[in-house]
């Protein structure tokens, strides 16, 4: 996702504005941010857990936890996620 936001403008762009204001979107914007990020969550549930089981260190997942809590944390997010919760942010909303 990473190499999304920084190879496209008009995707960083659209991040940004969905994490703000999801609400605001057009549909197609929706769709495309829903899209991506899912598939960030799903990234975070996998690294969640390799620390569970022993496969990835806790040094490396602790970098992508404070990402994860940063992006929790936008009103977009919330709006876009509501209640449904995955593995990894459970446990930082729990934390916070």
């Amino acid at each position: 996702m990473n190499k999304s936001l920084v190879d496209d403008p008009d995707f960083a762009a659209l991040w940004l504005r969905a994490l703000q204001s999801f609400d605001q979107l057009d549909g197609a914007s929706k769709l495309r941010f829903s899209a991506h990020l899912g598939r960030f969550l799903r990234f975070a549930d996998s690294l969640y857990l390799g620390v569970l089981d022993g496969t990835l260190d806790k040094r490396l997942w602790r970098g992508y936890e404070r990402t994860l809590a940063d992006t929790v944390a936008y009103p977009g997010f919330q709006n876009v996620v509501g209640h449904t919760e995955t593995l990894a942010h459970r446990r930082i909303l729990r934390a916070n």
